[in-house]
C-alpha cells in the first residue's frame, strides 16, 4: 500500500543519512545531500516542520563546505557551485519557514552564501592583479595551484576516510594561508 512505501522509503532515506554520517563525517556534503533527500520526503508527506529542521542541518553542512571551498575555487568555478547549491536551497528553506524567525534565520544563511561570492570576487581580482607583477607572480601562480589542490580534494572528498581529507585540508589550508600573508605582504 501508498502509506507503507512513503514509510519504507523515509526509513531508506534516514539510514542513509545515518550511514553518510557515519562513513563521511557529519561535515561531508554527500550527508547533507542525503538530509536535503529526507527533507524533500517528508515536506511531500506533509511534514513540514521535520523537513525544516533536516534542512536546516544540511544547510549548515553546506555553509560550512562552502565556507572552505569558495574561497579556493575560480571565480567560474565559484558561480557554478554556488548557482546549483543556492537556488535549491532558498527554494526548500523558505517553503517551510513558518515564522518570522525562521525566515530570518533561512535568509541568513542564503545572504552569507551570496557574501562569499562576492568575497571570492574580490579575493579573484586582488589574485589576477598579483600575477601581473612581476615579483608577485610567482607567488600568485602557486596560490592558484594550491587552491585547485583544495579544490580537487574536496571534489573527491566522497573517496578519502575523514581522517585523510582532514589531514589533508589542513596541510594545504597552512599553506594557502602562507601564500596569502606573502601576498599581502607583497601589494
Amino acid at each position: 500500500d501508498a502509506l507503507g512505501e512513503r514509510e519504507r522509503a523515509g526509513t531508506l532515506l534516514q539510514r542513509a543519512v545515518t550511514i553518510r554520517e557515519r562513513r563521511l563525517g557529519p561535515d561531508h556534503p554527500d550527508r547533507a545531500a542525503a538530509l536535503v533527500a529526507l527533507a524533500k520526503h517528508e515536506w511531500a508527506g506533509g511534514s513540514g516542520r521535520q523537513a525544516r529542521e533536516h534542512l536546516l542541518v544540511a544547510a549548515s553542512v553546506a555553509d560550512r563546505v562552502l565556507s572552505g571551498l569558495v574561497p579556493t575555487l575560480a571565480l567560474a568555478e565559484q558561480r557554478a557551485l554556488l548557482g546549483s547549491l543556492v537556488p535549491q536551497h532558498t527554494s526548500l528553506l523558505l517553503s517551510t519557514s513558518f515564522s518570522r524567525a525562521e525566515l530570518e534565520r533561512s535568509y541568513a544563511l542564503l545572504f552569507r552564501w551570496k557574501g562569499l561570492l562576492i568575497e571570492g570576487q574580490r579575493r579573484e581580482a586582488a589574485l589576477a592583479r598579483a600575477a601581473t607583477d612581476a615579483q608577485l607572480a610567482d607567488t600568485a601562480a602557486r596560490l592558484r595551484a594550491v587552491r585547485a589542490k583544495i579544490a580537487g580534494v574536496y571534489h573527491g572528498a566522497g573517496q578519502l576516510p575523514l581522517e585523510t581529507l582532514q589531514k589533508q585540508m589542513d596541510e594545504l589550508t597552512v599553506e594557502k594561508e602562507a601564500l596569502e600573508r606573502e601576498l599581502a605582504r607583497g601589494a
